[in-house]
């Protein structure tokens, strides 16, 4: 069964959420299979992978009976890592999903859903509310994020207490694992000053010697619902996850197998082969009059592109203002089920955009091309070809 592991903070937009996703990611990276539970009734982990789009279906549901776990678990970016959604919609969910975490029903389902993984993560709620202590007594781990700022330092021991409370009165198995330090500005003196003292004043293990800089990128990995390890410019905050992750594979005596080079591409659970949809690509480009082309997901994150003659990521991006033009073309125009649209650029070239669904996903194929170019049958192939190795 999983080590489970609960990430809580006592404080409110201290990257609680990323931390959850980024350190999942860098572990199934190092060969470990995980889970990660939106254990938040608030579902800020569902929202923040658009695990809604895959399934509505999430904790509650199987808190309620209506689901199995495996059934409302979704895969991730690649097979060594899945997700769980909350599964709350209305006040009466949440209702529910306290009144499981005041009884015993709760951690029971989360030891349940251990099993078959590696490591269990879950995201909790801020503060130390009775979900809190549900969580921590279904947990062999816990760790707290938190950032430099001075109210985040004076509620921390209020987090602690709890912990040992819960491993005292509920849970004598849990640890405390430490203190991650998230989004820091080394070069703002506060910060510098407050992180110094602390440092200093308390034992070494307490905090994990790896420290998540703040970084634009978090800004938009979390934009397109990925890792920021996804994010083109973003190797050197994945850098730090990954030594986090090492770090606590050391504290709880495991070993990592060998690192897999960061994924350059892959959207909304699929590691996508960059050079055969390049090739796809290609080969589309050079049988037709086009310039170039690149495959998309709904996020507006770049899977593959070739010979782009505009910056591929603002291209990429440029999906999702087309993509809302495809929706409002179904409910404003009334019509049925569009798929496909053309921009003009400039006096003579245009983008041509194509979308269509593969594994519950929507992905767009965008070209650019003269403005006499129309979509051939070519297109429709190359289509065909995407969605067979999307499937296979």
């Amino acid at each position: 069964m999983a080590t489970i592991i609960t990430i809580a903070s006592q404080k409110g937009g201290v990257g609680k959420t990323t931390t959850a996703l980024n350190l999942g990611y860098s572990l199934s990276r190092k060969g470990k299979k995980i889970l990660i539970v939106d254990g938040d009734p608030q579902g800020g982990f569902t929202a923040a992978c658009n695990l809604k789009k895959k399934t509505a279906k999430g904790l509650l549901h199987i808190l309620n009976g209506t689901v199995q776990g495996a059934d409302a678990i979704q895969p991730l970016y690649h097979g060594m890592l899945a997700a769980l959604g909350s599964g709350v919609i209305n006040a009466e969910d949440i209702a529910l999903y306290e009144s499981a975490a005041a009884g015993e029903q709760l951690a029971a389902v989360l030891r349940d859903l251990a099993a078959g993984y590696d490591y269990l993560l879950i995201d909790a709620p801020v503060g130390v509310g009775i979900i809190v202590k549900a969580l921590l007594s279904a947990s062999d781990l816990y760790l707290i994020v938190i950032n430099c700022k001075a109210g985040t330092m004076k509620t921390l021991p209020r987090l602690m207490k709890t912990g040992e409370w819960v491993k005292k009165n509920v849970n004598p198995s849990l640890e405390f694992l430490g203190v991650l330090v998230n989004m820091y500005d080394a070069g703002n003196p506060s910060e510098e000053k407050i992180y110094t003292y602390f440092k200093a004043s308390l034992s070494r293990k307490f905090f994990f010697d790896s420290v998540i800089p703040l970084d634009n990128q978090l800004e938009t990995a979390s934009f397109r619902s990925v890792p920021v390890a996804m994010v083109k410019e973003g190797a050197e905050v994945a850098a730090a996850f990954d030594r986090f992750a090492d770090e606590l594979l050391g504290r709880t005596n495991d070993t990592a197998e060998t690192v897999e080079p960061v994924d350059s591409g892959g959207g909304d659970g699929e590691k996508l082969e960059d050079d055969l949809y390049t090739n796809l690509l290609k080969e589309l480009c050079e049988k037709s009059d086009y310039y170039g082309a690149v495959l998309a997901d709904e996020m507006g994150f770049p899977l593959a592109d070739y010979n782009c003659p505009i910056n591929t990521d603002a291209l990429a991006a440029f999906t999702s203002v087309l993509g809302d033009s495809l929706e409002k073309a179904e409910s404003i125009l009334e019509q049925e089920d569009p798929n496909n649209l053309t921009l003009e650029i400039n006096e003579s070239d245009k983008v041509a955009l194509r979308r269509f669904n593969a594994l519950n996903s929507t992905y767009f194929l965008l070209v650019i091309c003269p403005q006499a170019a129309v979509f051939p049958g070519l297109v429709e192939l190359t289509i065909s070809e995407i969605i067979a190795k999307l499937t296979e």
